[in-house]
């Protein structure tokens, strides 16, 4: 070992140590920032059942589909009515999310509010947290004319997550 190897041995020690280090922190903050946010695999509700989500209970889900005069004319309309007990303190949920279980498997968001001209409070299309009364929620989708079903209707609750309720419908 010559004199400059002698004198840096220190440092090429503790460099030896902290670049794998630092390689393993970087690997760990971004694995964990990529699964941060994700939700667990869902509560699979059959047709015709419900499910406790929470202190709510969700279910059963009915889904057909609709004539709807603001829709193009070369889709459909599916509506998903979910009845909704939601316990106390009230259930909060976004618009929830359709995904075609065969097929392309493709997913949708709903266009209730841009579809609906028959808007109703016992039937909104997302869940209202300050709701302490049974309501149904009512959310549509335009669908390509060669979308059939079935469908699974997933329902996320902000305060639950990344708990899930999917709901498997056939209009």
């Amino acid at each position: 070992m010559t004199g400059w190897w002698r004198q840096n041995a220190v440092a090429l020690g503790a460099l030896a140590l902290l670049v794998p280090a630092l390689g393993a922190t970087v690997v760990w903050n971004e694995w964990s920032q990529s699964s941060a946010g994700a939700l667990d695999a869902p509560v699979v509700v059959e047709p015709g059942d419900d499910a406790p989500y929470g202190d709510a209970l969700l279910g059963p889900a009915e889904a057909e589909f609709i004539d709807d005069p603001l829709a193009p004319p070369d889709a459909q309309v599916l509506r998903v009515r979910i009845a909704v007990e939601p316990g106390d303190p009230g259930f909060g949920c976004g618009e929830p999310v359709l995904r075609e279980l065969d097929g392309a498997q493709r997913e949708w968001l709903a266009d209730t509010d841009e579809l609906s001209t028959d808007w109703d409070p016992q039937f909104p299309g997302s869940c209202p947290s300050d709701a302490t009364a049974p309501y149904t929620l009512d959310a549509r989708w335009v669908l390509p004319l060669d979308a059939t079903g079935p469908f699974a209707v997933d329902v996320v609750s902000f305060e639950l997550a990344p708990e899930n309720l999917r709901f498997v419908v056939e209009p």
